[in-house]
């Protein structure tokens, strides 16, 4: 057994080596500490690689944007400290202008991705890179200003992804994405107390 899984590290080492640094900005993210941008970063060039190879459009390019919004997110947090807080931003509550809007993103951004993965590429799964990837568009964005429902957008997104990459054989990755699941429920109930005590 040890073998098998010893030959699956080697064999797709940049996988591995993605879901470490993925572990990595998790753990951060959840904290609401400025180091998930770096890691969020790096996890994101090792699965711009993989995702490309394993037919992943969607989630591929998602990946590109990750990497400006790492950028973004860590001069948004690092410009927004206030002098007398240790924290780097505040976290914050959605409006409900701002729900519409953000929905809508979503929408919006499913039905492009959708359209040009299904008649322009030959994804195996259309429909679930399409979604998953405009959810992310909008849970990342939301991650960056600090607003607590970002986590709803992953956790909804998480959950289609573990069935995606255990369909195309990307065990670590869908096993990382169980573990995104479990730390994106705690990472939303542990922003709200944060919220509360503000």
């Amino acid at each position: 057994m040890l073998d098998v899984i010893v030959k699956y590290i080697t064999d797709n080492y940049i996988e591995a080596l993605g879901v470490l640094l993925s572990f990595c900005y998790m753990f951060f993210s959840v904290r609401g500490k400025i180091w998930l941008w770096i890691f969020g970063f790096l996890s994101s060039i090792c699965y711009l690689i993989v995702f490309y190879r394993s037919k992943f459009y969607a989630m591929g390019s998602l990946q590109l944007y990750y990497v400006a919004m790492s950028i973004y997110g860590f001069y948004f947090w690092i410009t927004k400290r206030e002098e007398d807080s240790t924290e780097f931003v505040r976290v914050s509550k959605m409006s409900k202008s701002q729900a519409v809007v953000s929905f809508a993103i979503a929408m919006v951004c499913f039905g492009a991705l959708f359209f040009v993965i299904k008649n322009y590429t030959e994804s195996p799964v259309p429909l679930g890179d399409s979604l998953t990837a405009s959810l992310c568009i909008v849970g990342t964005w939301l991650l960056a200003r600090k607003v607590v429902e970002n986590w709803l957008f992953f956790i909804v997104a998480d959950t289609v992804c573990i069935a995606l990459f255990f369909f195309q054989q990307m065990y670590l990755t869908s096993l990382l994405f169980v573990v995104y699941d479990i730390m994106g429920i705690a990472g939303y109930y542990r922003w709200r107390r944060q919220l509360s005590t503000q």
